[in-house]
């Protein structure tokens, strides 16, 4: 008997050691809509986008919420959606604009963001936004707060790249129709092949780039990898700055908007300052390699454009080249007197147009040879042609020389 209740006691004690249960703390539900726009270049009506709920440490509570891009502009909005958090991921998978080859993609390429939706509705996902969410998660991991981490990713992102000018707005708030850095780096991880080819998967190579660089990134902010950055130096020489430009304008002009393209090519300058070699300090007329494809070098031919060259044969192919530096300019004027001539495709770099009597070509890529072959022909025993040299924009030649084919 002093056995039993002595085993009563005892159970008496370890239940009333016990703590009464503590309510369980949770946020309170908001009601919240949230727009943006998706954009590597503008993804297409119809892509798939969805809206996570995250944690204060950026984990997903099991909250989602669906929806598609709205229009070719890349818009989307949901609206009156209960969130309990701040932080939300947006994802999106779809078809988008191409600005190098001004074709819509033939894949789809997925993208995210992370953003604090208390700060702004506006929350835009884009190749930025894409590359930093890894490094967010990350710091945060670490003990940051999200908006330190933020700031700290978007400024390790700029440093990579070269960039030392430029606002400080959060990655999730531009856009690509006027803010020059996020154009430049949509260009930048895309690359431009000689050709636009029905057959090649861009958009793959383009997320495997992608993810190359920001699983590089997220561990320190720094690219430790340098054949990420040699694949970025190759592309950022191969960029069509002029047609780059006026594609994504006649885009938009065609969705029925105005738009004023970023100054992107000095984000383009800046990388190439920091990562490429050689770097050229002056314009260069090189009977060159010319690049007939982007895989390998073509034969040496003589330059029109060599200042010294005045004396040429009929019926014979030869180069118009020229190496262009950052923040310089270069056009040449072909303008024939006698004789013919004609332009073999493809060229590379140059924008042209011509006339029967000539043509005129704009350098267009920087730091790289500009390209293309030209026939010279006719029927008489000596035909000629001038040639015009301008610089930094100039509508006065510093250079005429007048050259001769027999």
């Amino acid at each position: 008997m002093k056995k039993i209740t002595l085993i009563v006691l005892v159970i008496v004690a370890v239940i009333s050691c016990k703590k009464d249960p503590q309510p369980t703390v949770t946020n309170p539900t908001t009601t919240a809509s949230i727009s943006g726009r998706v954009q590597k270049g503008p993804y297409k009506n119809g892509s798939a986008l969805v809206i996570y709920e995250l944690n204060s440490s950026l984990g997903q509570t099991g909250k989602s919420f669906s929806s598609i891009i709205s229009d070719d502009a890349g818009n989307f909005s949901l609206n009156n959606i209960s969130l309990s958090s701040n932080y939300v991921l947006i994802t999106a998978n779809g078809y988008y604009f191409q600005e190098h080859f001004n074709q819509v993609s033939a894949n789809q390429l997925y993208l995210e963001a992370i953003a604090d939706a208390s700060n702004n509705s506006a929350i835009n996902v884009n190749l930025l936004t894409h590359i930093i969410k890894p490094r967010i998660e990350d710091l945060v991991s670490k003990g940051s707060s999200f908006a330190a981490a933020q700031t700290q990713a978007q400024s390790e992102l700029k440093n990579i790249m070269g960039v030392t000018i430029g606002n400080t707005a959060n990655f999730e708030t531009i856009d690509i129709s006027n803010d020059g850095f996020l154009f430049a780096m949509s260009l930048l991880f895309q690359r431009r092949t000689a050709g636009y080819s029905m057959s090649y998967n861009y958009t793959a190579e383009l997320g495997s780039l992608l993810s190359n660089f920001r699983n590089d990134f997220k561990n320190n902010g720094l690219i430790d990898n340098s054949a990420i950055i040699d694949t970025l130096v190759f592309n950022a020489n191969r960029i069509q700055l002029i047609d780059a430009k006026e594609n994504l304008q006649n885009y938009y002009t065609g969705l029925g908007i105005n738009i004023t393209p970023p100054n992107f090519e000095q984000y383009i300058y800046l990388f190439q300052k920091k990562h490429a070699a050689p770097l050229y300090s002056y314009i260069s007329f090189p009977d060159s390699v010319f690049y007939m494809i982007d895989q390998g070098p073509g034969s040496k031919v003589k330059n029109i454009l060599d200042k010294t060259a005045l004396n040429f044969t009929k019926t014979a192919a030869y180069l118009v080249s020229a190496i262009v530096p950052c923040d310089s300019s270069f056009t040449m004027q072909f303008t024939k007197y006698s004789g013919t001539f004609s332009i073999g495709m493809p060229h590379y770099g140059w924008k042209m147009s011509n006339s029967a009597s000539g043509f005129t070509l704009t350098c267009q890529r920087k730091n790289f040879e500009n390209g293309l072959m030209v026939y010279l022909g006719g029927v008489g025993p000596l035909d000629s042609a001038r040639v015009d040299y301008f610089q930094n924009n100039s509508s006065t030649p510093y250079l005429s020389k007048t050259i001769y084919w027999q």
